[in-house]
């Protein structure tokens, strides 16, 4: 591992993406335009765009970090539902936004129920944003913090610690702000297409590294504790009847009825109502456009989460092996999952 080329590449990232807000800064100087794109956008640039969005730092590190557990395929039930809702949203919601022309859900809110109904919707994301976003940027300073701790100073004080976490939260955060706040929308989905690329990249790589390193695909599916992937729950022995069975049901992680009921209508209220959502997908050129990108970003979840969930399995596999002393322990003492995969 060489630093200082990591971090030449990191500086070049960086200065690209900044590089992107500069560039569509003139054509972003509108209202819509900085908030839609003036609706130019293609509708693959879209998709990336939703997909970047899906696949934050927690996906990247904690879908890994379920197969790593689990060792199953049990979590791609999920995508059912995903899917399912995307349908609903571009059949019900995207045209309803369309015919309206609003840049915002919470315009459309307005027109349709009033200004009371705007302010509360608007501040209840403002609530929630602000947790996801700090969830969201919380997940990346882990890996820059286990990083620095790996190649750099290993012994860092409990202080140390928190100023590291301080500093890589403030230098993400002043990033995105200022492409975002030069390019608009544009500069956002522009730098999405990017960092899908990018991601996809590390983690088709990831796979076949792990594959050759851990016995083949033979290797894989002889880690695979359950082969399947539709889990409808298992009655409780103690419980009989009803009562037992969805017991049973609600014991269990991942669930045919936790795809189309819990994903089917988180969906809905991530992909149909939440600005930082929608507003990517009004900045297709119509509503066809939109309704294909979303539906497609749905398409794309099952062999994405297949890869993620494959790579954790793998992990399983090769540190069975490859015992190492150093992987990252919870309070409990034992291996953090969520953490394997940036540890490797």
């Amino acid at each position: 591992m060489n630093l200082t080329i990591d971090l030449i590449v990191i500086l070049c990232y960086f200065g690209l993406i900044m590089g992107i807000g500069l560039s569509q800064r003139s054509k972003s100087g509108s209202m819509e335009g900085f908030t839609l794109g003036n609706r130019e956008i293609a509708w693959w640039a879209v998709l990336a765009s939703i997909l970047a969005a899906e696949i934050s730092a927690g996906t990247f590190f904690g879908a890994p970090g379920e197969g790593y557990a689990l060792r199953n395929y049990t979590y791609i039930q999920l995508m059912a539902g995903y899917l399912l809702a995307r349908v609903i949203v571009s059949w019900v919601f995207i045209p309803a936004y369309y015919r309206h022309g609003v840049v915002s859900v919470y315009e459309f809110l307005e027109a349709r129920f009033g200004p009371r109904t705007r302010r509360w919707s608007s501040a209840l994301f403002l609530v929630t944003r602000v947790l996801a976003s700090g969830t969201r940027l919380w997940v990346p300073t882990v890996l820059l913090v286990l990083a620095w701790r790996l190649f750099v100073n290993p012994a860092v004080t409990p202080m140390q610690e928190f100023w590291l976490y301080a500093a890589a939260l403030v230098a993400i955060t002043v990033l995105t702000s200022i492409y975002t706040a030069l390019g608009g929308i544009r500069a956002v989905i522009w730098t999405d297409v990017i960092q899908v690329c990018i991601l996809f990249s590390a983690l088709g790589f990831a796979l076949w590294y792990l594959v050759g390193q851990s016995g083949g695909w033979n290797g894989l599916w002889a880690a695979v504790e359950e082969p399947r992937v539709i889990d409808w729950g298992k009655p409780d022995a103690d419980y009989p009847g009803w009562f037992g069975w969805v017991k049973g049901v609600l014991e269990t992680e991942y669930t045919v009825w936790a795809a189309f009921l819990g994903s089917t209508f988180v969906t809905l209220a991530t992909h149909g109502t939440d600005q930082d959502m929608v507003q990517r997908m009004l900045t297709a050129k119509n509503k066809t456009q939109s309704a294909k990108a979303t539906i497609l970003s749905g398409v794309a979840d099952i062999p994405v989460n297949f890869m993620v969930l494959s790579i954790g399995i793998l992990l399983y596999v090769y540190f069975q092996k490859n015992v190492d002393p150093d992987l990252p322990k919870n309070l409990k003492g034992t291996i953090d999952s969520s953490q394997v995969f940036p540890f490797f």
